[in-house]
């Protein structure tokens, strides 16, 4: 049974629609529906339907043990019927093709044998015939099955599927070939929409890396080592058999870089705070490519201390000739928290020098003074810092690194000079803010996350008219703090 053509006598309508696959699936299914209806009277009471359904849904994810399956559908219906005067006759055809699709993927996340179509094939003809107030005929139907199978090879790239071993059919039946034709439509939009899965598993998509412990819920200390399993999972939750490779730590050191999974890793810690603590991973296997990450949960950073002080203390001095006294001092407290921090500061500096010659006086000798020397002044402020932290595991040493902000910050330093009995008073600033400070401190590690100690250093020598002492002390206690 054909259907009318343009020109033959009827009035052709035609209806289309396309529905993509469901979620979790690769493909469409197409409907198209033709509607002719005699519009001549060599034609009137003649009407003819046909359907035609084509559609495949394939399994984007494969299985944990690399089961890619889907299913597949191609139908054709003509439904006739001629209403004469004296009689009606129908005619009804159906061609049904329904398939199931396995494929296996290997542990390359290629599909490595063709996948196998089992297709199952019907073809049913059924009619009758009947006038007014007469008996109705129905002529006998006919009911064909046929099964057969067909090989579809899916390549690595884009191009089109082909077909291997066809097999099955019943030849002592009809439409053999039909059932492979139909057959063969199913099978090749199948390997299309394989290859479509193909692709989205191999980018990731399906597949997915679990770790023990899991990702951010640790807070690893710096240069600590921590043992990590790596087991790849498909997207139903199941241990997929695969092979780590490209490992790569972006914050510390990870090992091996490769290996079968699951898989043990080694990942140690950075000896320094950085943004990013932890490794990515990725892995081929038979439910596709997984990238993961793990990360420490709470990263860190340090927190603490730093005190610095510098004195200057001259002996008191009381001769015939002169009198010298003094005393310096000048303290910066660095504060700070996940290595930022306020450094305050404060200066308080007092002495007195006077110095005396031999002068006569009314023709006696005498002594008087010449010049003095007063100075008094004391500031205080603070500006903004930075800390951080180098750990030498290998060496046992460590430095910590002070970054000393710019802001300018109040002092005040007054002065008297006097030269015999003109004295002249002075106010201005005391250049006293880098006094005692350093940028770097060095120690020896013992604690990974917890440093400390104090070093003093003492000099002695002339400081203008003062030969006396230098002591300059810095002490700190810097832990590491999870934030």
């Amino acid at each position: 049974m054909s259907f009318p053509a343009p020109g033959d006598g009827y009035q052709i309508t035609k209806s289309d629609s396309s529905q993509p696959a469901p979620a979790g699936y690769e493909g469409r299914t197409d409907t198209s529906t033709q509607t002719a209806v005699g519009n001549t009277p060599a034609t009137a009471g003649k009407r003819y339907v046909a359907t035609f359904t084509l559609g495949n849904e394939i399994k984007t994810c494969p299985l944990a043990d690399g089961t890619a399956e889907g299913d597949g559908v191609f139908s054709m219906t003509m439904d006739y019927t001629n209403a004469q005067a004296n009689s009606t006759a129908t005619t009804h055809v159906k061609m049904l093709a329904k398939a199931k699709y396995k494929g296996e993927v290997g542990d390359d996340a290629y599909i490595k044998n063709p996948v196998m179509a089992d297709i199952d094939y019907t073809y049913d003809q059924s009619g009758s015939i009947g006038g007014h107030g007469g008996p109705i005929a129905t002529p006998a139907g006919s009911h064909v099955t046929q099964h057969v199978t067909i090989q579809i090879n899916v390549g690595n790239d884009l191009g089109a599927p082909s077909f291997g071993t066809f097999a099955g059919g019943d030849p002592a039946q009809a439409h053999i070939a039909d059932a492979y034709g139909a057959g063969t439509a199913l099978s090749y939009w199948a390997g299309v929409y394989y290859m479509v899965a193909q692709m989205k598993w191999r980018s990731g998509e399906c597949a997915q890396i679990a770790f023990t412990p899991a990702s951010n819920t640790l807070n690893l200390t710096p240069g600590k080592s921590l043992t990590v399993t790596a087991d790849v999972k498909s997207k139903d939750g199941q241990s997929s058999q695969g092979k780590f490779d490209e490992s790569h730590a972006f914050g510390g050191t990870v090992s091996p870089e490769s290996g079968g999974a699951p898989m043990k890793f080694t990942y140690t810690a950075p000896v320094q705070a950085v943004k990013n603590v932890g490794f990515e991973t990725q892995a081929t296997s038979r439910a596709g490519i997984a990238v993961g990450e793990w990360q420490s949960g709470v990263h860190g950073s340090w927190s603490g201390r730093i005190t610095f002080e510098l004195t200057n203390d001259a002996p008191e001095i009381h001769e015939q000739m002169r009198d010298i006294s003094g005393h310096g001092r000048y303290q910066t407290t660095v504060i700070f928290k996940n290595g930022v921090g306020t450094a305050l500061s404060s200066a308080n500096v007092k002495s007195r020098v006077e110095l005396r010659q031999n002068a006569l006086r009314g023709g006696a000798k005498t002594i008087i003074k010449d010049t003095s020397d007063d100075v008094d002044g004391s500031a205080e402020g603070s500006l903004p810092v930075t800390v951080t932290v180098n750990l030498d595991k290998t060496a046992g040493t460590y430095r910590i690194f002070i970054g000393w902000g710019t802001k300018q910050i109040g002092q005040a330093i007054h002065t008297v000079y006097c030269k015999r009995e003109t004295c002249t008073p002075h106010d201005g600033n005391m250049l006293w803010a880098g006094q005692g400070r350093v940028d770097a401190i060095d120690g020896k590690l013992s604690d990974l996350t917890h440093l400390q100690g104090t070093q003093t250093d003492q000099s002695y020598g002339p400081r203008d008219y003062i030969t006396g002492q230098q002591t300059h002390t810095v002490t700190w206690d810097v832990s590491w703090v999870g934030k």
